[in-house]
């Protein structure tokens, strides 16, 4: 949580830390919604690189929320991105939509892993949360600066654990 008055000291700092992994970043902006109770920070950075086929990319999105303008902001929502093109890979760490996913797979943060990009084995991956932009950045970055391509078959798939994907049609007796 931070205090009443630091979210933009929050996306300053976190804009200087993409910066100080060599990253180029684009666009960096806070926007306040519903009478300053509500805040959306987001943030894009290219990647150092041959630009070939295109530039790597991260894309931070955070919203903050507080009851009262004197209550500390509450990290609400985040998707963290990093987009691989010279792999040709994509991984995402999401928290959004928390009543549907503890719903659907009792959980409430997942991951997203695409090699090649758009093409997955799991629409939705078990996650670990991330505290804020910063822990995000250093999980993302030990992605794109390990040797290998990031093995999206490594994680585990949410629909295949909670039974969401199902492979038993309805009416199917078995015996047991």
């Amino acid at each position: 949580m931070l205090g009443p008055q630091d979210l933009e000291g929050h996306a300053a700092g976190l804009a200087q830390r993409v910066a100080s992994t060599g990253a180029d970043v684009v666009v960096a902006r806070v926007r306040y919604l519903a009478g300053r109770l509500d805040v959306a920070i987001s943030l894009d950075a290219d990647l150092p690189g041959s630009g070939f086929p295109k530039t790597s990319r991260l894309r931070f999105v955070e919203r903050w929320a507080r009851g009262f303008r004197d209550q500390p902001w509450r990290l609400v929502e985040y998707t963290y991105e990093l987009i691989d093109h010279e792999r040709d890979s994509r991984r995402a760490l999401h928290l959004h939509n928390a009543d549907w996913f503890v719903q659907t797979y009792r959980v409430v943060v997942h991951e997203h892993c695409e090699r090649p990009i758009g093409t997955t084995h799991c629409d939705h991956l078990a996650g670990t949360p991330v505290r804020d932009g910063y822990e995000a950045l250093d999980r993302l970055m030990e992605t794109w600066t390990h040797d290998d391509p990031v093995d999206c078959t490594s994680y585990a798939c949410l629909e295949w654990t909670t039974g969401t994907s199902d492979s038993v049609e309805d009416d199917t007796l078995i015996d047991i």
